[in-house]
């Protein structure tokens, strides 16, 4: 396995262990020729695998703890519902007038 494709292995099981975390296994043998895969290149598949999807799940964790730190008080709540509620207002109006 070339570096660059390493790292497009890696790249790619990175964005989908933060995307779609429970369909990356099965999208692997779609995504490399396993018949081609020597030993060496199914431990270092592996080993990026695992950096990758440990690096996206820790990223995803390290985000919903500063969003819990974040969405404890109410007037972060009741911004946020402001916000929320803008939005839907938004796309009414957008929907009404297109159409």
């Amino acid at each position: 396995m070339t570096i660059e494709r390493a790292v497009t292995f890696f790249i790619v099981f990175f964005i989908f262990g933060i995307t779609l975390r429970s369909g990356v296994i099965a999208f692997l043998p779609t995504f490399t020729d396993v018949t081609a895969l020597s030993q060496a290149d199914i431990v270092l598949a592996s080993a990026l695998t695992f950096v990758a999807l440990l690096s996206g799940l820790s990223l995803v964790a390290a985000g919903a703890a500063q969003a819990r730190c974040y969405l404890r008080s109410a007037r972060t709540i009741k911004y946020l519902n402001r916000c929320a509620g803008s939005i839907m207002m938004s796309a009414g109006v957008y929907t009404g007038l297109r159409g």
